[in-house]
């Protein structure tokens, strides 16, 4: 026959039939069921509730069951505890009268079941218990029915009680029972497990940096019941020492993801070492989980053990290049834009490397097209192995308003592919941009004819500048104070700060007095705007005829013939020149005699100077000349250059 037995716990109220010993107490009744299909053969002996146990102490008559193979634990408010003694202890909690424990036992399998206590089920448990009674016989003894033989008066079954959890309805009371005492055979030998208190475990914290995580550690502890023995603890897979932690000593280890946990198998004490590679290459929160148990000898416990591992995506370590300068171009606004469209401007570029223990190493979030720089005077771009390149606005007005002696700087930001920044900074050192100067960078002047000339020329020149200037003041220039000579030394300069100059023409030069008319020459000077810019400024000088310079034979004599046959009386002579501006000793040429200025004769002219003078005997005047009269006759030659003389 098939047996099993139920508990079932519930409160009864105050005027119903119970025993006085446990009325207005928890009362477990404790019924051994037979001939039920689903219960399965019964080696347990009766469990009654310690409040049934005092009852018992106060009332000899009411019977309590050995509990041998079923050990309990009474608590306070109504709740308690079955504790099975199998290899492995099972708990089994009643709690409050809402709740029926039917045990079970087929061969060495126990089984049980915990089902709620609605009015239904107090009715088949009334209905159980009645055909217990009924169906009871004494002769199956041990091995049969646990029912308690009806004639047995030397102990009484405790009644039972029921109730439904939902209402205040009637309970139903059972006579009482003998049961005989050794109906029911003691069952195997069932020890509970340990209770097992593993504690909060430890938490290691991953930050952006590579973290270098400290050991933790901590204590297990475990207590045992009715096993007589001291647990020993262990980890779930875990290998045989023995282990030293920073001076302690340890029997079992087990490594985790994140580290290895080690265990002193006698005393609970444990340590968590953590592995810095593994848990600074998280992006995210984990967790490393242990199985820990803990054995008495008879039964054991286990439960697991986590530590928390808040992982994070960690920054990388970046070095390199992370600095660099450029120069701007010393040059006008108008000079800069053609250097930009020729794509010739001034350039930085740099190489970075990182190392990352969550990311891929050396590897950088690409920048292809320029970006700008962080103040906008410059652009850069990236590589994806940690080349940038930093271009140059030299357009830029901060730019341009630098001096030969500033200096900028500007910043631009890069990022590893896991998103650590690196600022890279660049220096920009200026350059004096030249002013534009306008205004009048020419000038005229005009020889004067000279000392044997009345011509007085143009002896002078002047003129305005102006300049404006992005990095100085504008119409400010280097003045020239006192005259300084112009490059070619045809003259001199003088210059003011407000931009006017002046040229002096030096006559005297001989390159100037070389000059012809017609002819000219050019000079030059250099004036500096206030940075330094330098302006030339041009000069044409015009030149004048000077007058040549004769000398030599410029007298002659002849004397009136006393033979009107004789041949005309004649005179020469021989002229120089000297002439700054033409050829020495080069006359005009007069072939063909031309009169005198008074008429007295005729003279001719050769272009080495040779004159000569023939007389006009006929003339009136010339005849009327007595032997003592004399007579003056003039004419006049002109050198090339058209210098007369008489």
């Amino acid at each position: 026959m098939s047996l099993a037995r139920v508990f079932s716990g519930l409160w009864p109220a105050p005027d119903q039939r119970s025993p006085p010993s446990v009325r207005g107490r928890r009362a477990v009744e404790s019924t051994v069921v037979a001939g039920l299909g689903w219960a399965g053969g019964l080696s347990f002996v009766a469990l009654i509730l310690s409040a049934v146990k005092e009852a018992s102490a106060a009332d000899p008559d009411l019977a309590v069951f050995d509990d041998a193979s079923i050990t309990y634990k009474g608590f306070e408010h109504g709740t308690f505890e079955l504790v099975t003694k199998e290899a492995v202890p099972r708990h089994i909690i009643v709690d409050d009268p809402g709740q029926t424990v039917v045990l079970s036992k087929t061969g060495s399998s126990v089984s049980f079941a915990q089902i709620g206590n609605n009015a239904s089920r107090m009715e088949d448990l009334q209905r159980q218990q009645q055909d217990v009674l009924a169906n009871y016989s004494k002769d199956h003894g041990p091995a049969g029915s646990g029912t308690p033989p009806g004639e047995a008066v030397d102990q009484t079954l405790q009644p039972i009680d029921f109730q439904a959890p939902d209402g205040p309805s009637p309970q139903h009371a059972l006579p009482g029972l003998v049961v005989p005492a050794s109906i029911v055979p003691d069952g195997p030998l069932i020890h509970s497990p340990p209770t097992l208190t593993l504690g909060s475990g430890p938490v290691e914290i991953d930050t952006v940096a590579f973290d270098k995580f400290s050991a933790s550690s901590g204590s297990f502890s475990a207590t045992s019941f009715g096993s007589g023995t001291t647990p020993t603890f262990g980890i779930a897979g875990g290998a045989v020492g023995p282990f030293t932690v920073a001076g302690a000593s340890y029997d079992v280890e087990k490594a985790g993801s994140f580290g290895i946990l080690y265990l002193n198998s006698a005393t609970g004490s444990y340590a968590y070492v953590p592995n810095n590679d593994a848990i600074n290459a998280l992006k995210a929160p984990n967790a490393d989980s242990f199985i820990i148990t803990a054995s008495d000898g008879f039964a054991s416990a286990s439960q697991t053990f986590t530590i928390d591992i808040a992982g994070t995506d960690d920054a990388a370590a970046i070095s390199g290049e992370t600095g660099g300068s450029v120069a701007a171009i010393a040059m006008t606004a108008a000079a800069i834009a053609a250097a930009a469209m020729a794509h010739d401007v001034p350039t930085a570029t740099g190489k970075l490397a990182d190392t990352d223990v969550d990311d891929p190493a050396n590897t950088f979030t690409a920048v292809s097209s320029p970006q700008a720089s962080d103040k906008g005077y410059g652009s850069f771009t990236m590589t994806s192995d940690g080349h940038w390149t930093y271009a140059l606005d030299s357009a830029s007005a901060a730019v341009l308003a630098l001096t030969a002696h500033q200096t900028l700087t500007d910043t631009f930001t890069v990022t590893t592919i896991g998103g650590t920044p690196q600022v890279v900074t660049m220096t920009i050192q200026g350059a004096d941009d030249p002013a534009v100067i306008s205004g009048d960078t020419h000038g005229r002047v005009v020889e004067a004819g000279g000392v044997h000339n009345s011509a007085q020329g143009v002896p002078t020149a002047c003129g305005l500048l102006t300049a404006t200037d992005v990095d100085g003041p504008s119409n400010a220039f280097v003045p020239v104070k006192c005259p300084e000579p112009s490059d070619h030394g045809y003259g001199s300069f003088t210059m003011t700060a407000d931009g006017h100059w002046s040229f002096a023409l030096d006559n005297g030069n001989c390159a100037v007095q070389a000059l012809n008319a017609g002819q000219s020459l050019t000079d030059d000077f250099t004036v500096r705007a206030a940075d330094g810019t330098a302006q030339t400024v041009t000069v044409t000088i015009e030149g004048s005829n000077d007058a040549a310079v004769v000398c030599g034979d410029i007298c002659g004599r002849v004397t009136e013939p006393s033979n009107s046959c004789d041949p005309p009386p004649r005179a020469s002579g021989t002229l120089s020149d000297r002439d700054v501006d033409n050829p020495d000793d080069t006359f005009t040429a007069t072939t063909c005699p031309q009169g005198s200025d008074h008429g007295y004769g005729n003279f001719t002219m050769t272009t080495c100077g040779t004159w000569t003078y023939v007389l006009n005997s006929d003339n009136p005047a010339v005849q009327a000349l007595r032997s003592c009269d004399a007579l003056t006759d003039t004419f006049t030659v002109t050198t090339i250059d058209g210098t007369p003389r008489s």
